[in-house]
């Protein structure tokens, strides 16, 4: 008899312990929720940036250099960051996808290792074009020159063009031209 009161006495105790684990283990974590929530928040704050699906958008985008299509639409490209990034597939060439909201054409720029600035675009190879006296670097968003691009908020159907050189108007209006139609696909809009 003394053996079962025992047994039943560790079990009893055993059990007081686990719950009070328990109990512990599950405050940490809520507390480490609510922390990660208010540390997101936080960061929402600082950068203007949506968390993760608060946005869905897809852009056409070209970029060229002295005349000549720099293509930003390669494998090692493809879904590098999860708020911004490009796909693979039928319909994909040459559109941004974007999952947040606040995401700029510089910050999807970033994710490539290609920094953008107003008058300089330079390359992870370290090949760098700036503004000077005959050559410049111009933002078209929708076919028309945008002096705040690249710090503008990516939107739903933009259409994009990056070109840096001495181009003529009817150069521009090639390249305005050869901007394709894939975000409206992805959209789902057209």
């Amino acid at each position: 008899m003394k053996r079962r009161h025992l047994i039943f006495i560790v079990i009893i105790a055993i059990s007081v312990l686990l719950i009070i684990f328990l109990a512990r283990y599950s405050y940490l974590a809520d507390k480490n929720y609510k922390n990660s929530l208010m540390y997101i928040s936080a960061l929402e704050q600082l950068t203007s940036i949506g968390r993760l699906g608060s946005a869905h958008v897809h852009s056409d985008i070209k970029v060229y250099v002295n005349g000549e299509e720099i293509r930003v639409y390669q494998q090692k490209n493809f879904e590098k960051n999860k708020f911004t990034h490009m796909h693979p597939g039928k319909d994909e060439e040459d559109v941004i996808h974007v999952h947040a909201t606040g995401i700029t054409l510089k910050q999807f720029f970033n994710t490539l290792n290609i920094k953008l600035s107003r008058n300089c675009i330079i390359f992870e190879d370290g090949n760098e074009f700036c503004n000077d006296r005959s050559e410049t670097l111009k933002y078209y968003v929708n076919g028309k020159i945008n002096d705040e691009t690249p710090d503008n908020e990516v939107k739903d159907l933009d259409k994009i063009l990056i070109t840096y050189g001495d181009e003529s108007q009817a150069e521009i209006q090639k390249q305005l031209a050869s901007i394709g139609n894939n975000a409206c696909i992805q959209s789902k809009k057209c």
